[in-house]
């Protein structure tokens, strides 16, 4: 009897583990119980909307509905506020930049036509990853800066700052130093909620931000 006691005492925790992962599944109950009409319902709007849709899942429909009229790659992350009509405003601005001459896409007429081909079909064009523009600084130095596939929701961001083939170019030291000042720029009008900023951003490259490469230039050049 002592014998059998202990062995039922002994075998009792091994019970106790096994009761955690039976109640983890339940919080999961709700998807699991409606959510596979969800799921088939999620592949086929980014194939280009599957009919039948689910009602149980109205909220995710409006997350996921920019995906079904987006071309790319499926596994680029679309936000649930981006829409045709932000990237429209991102088309605008892009193409009067390229048509002044004051900034030049890398693959512009490909990223410019997709956009193009997009905004008719009122869909997004998605993007796995920002395009890159370039601004010239004078005739010293060229910046390089990343618009996003959702700006201006999205911020754009500085890639780098290089010597054009100009014989003249500034230092490096000059060179990282402005690149520092136009992180801060943008920075300031992220901060300021600027309309069009990336065109506040390439206007103060040709002006001020020349004017400032010039400083650095010279300050690098005394330290010598």
């Amino acid at each position: 009897m002592a014998a059998a006691a202990a062995i039922a005492a002994a075998a009792r925790p091994k019970f106790a583990p096994r009761a955690r992962p039976a109640q983890e599944p339940r919080p999961r109950a709700p998807d699991d119980c409606g959510g596979g009409g969800d799921r088939g319902g999620e592949g086929g709007s980014r194939g280009g909307g599957g009919g039948g849709g689910s009602r149980s899942s109205a909220s995710r429909a409006d997350i996921e509905e920019p995906a079904a009229v987006a071309s790319g790659s499926g596994e680029a992350w679309v936000p649930p506020w981006a829409t045709p009509e932000l990237q429209a405003s991102q088309f605008l601005e892009l193409s009067r930049l390229v048509a002044e001459g004051l900034l030049h896409i890398l693959g512009a007429e490909d990223y410019l036509t997709a956009l193009r081909d997009s905004q008719a079909r009122e869909e997004l064009l998605v993007r796995e990853g920002p395009v890159t523009c370039e601004v010239q600084i004078g005739d010293a130095a060229v910046a390089q800066l990343a618009v996003p596939p959702f700006y201006p929701m999205q911020p754009a961001t500085v890639v780098q700052v290089r010597a054009s083939a100009a014989a003249d170019a500034p230092p490096n030291q000059a060179l990282r130093s402005f690149e520092r000042e136009l992180r801060q720029e943008v920075s300031r009008l992220e901060e300021a909620q600027e309309a069009d900023r990336l065109t506040a951003l390439v206007r103060w490259l040709a002006s001020d931000g020349i004017i400032r490469l010039t400083v650095l230039a010279a300050e690098a050049e005394a330290a010598r």
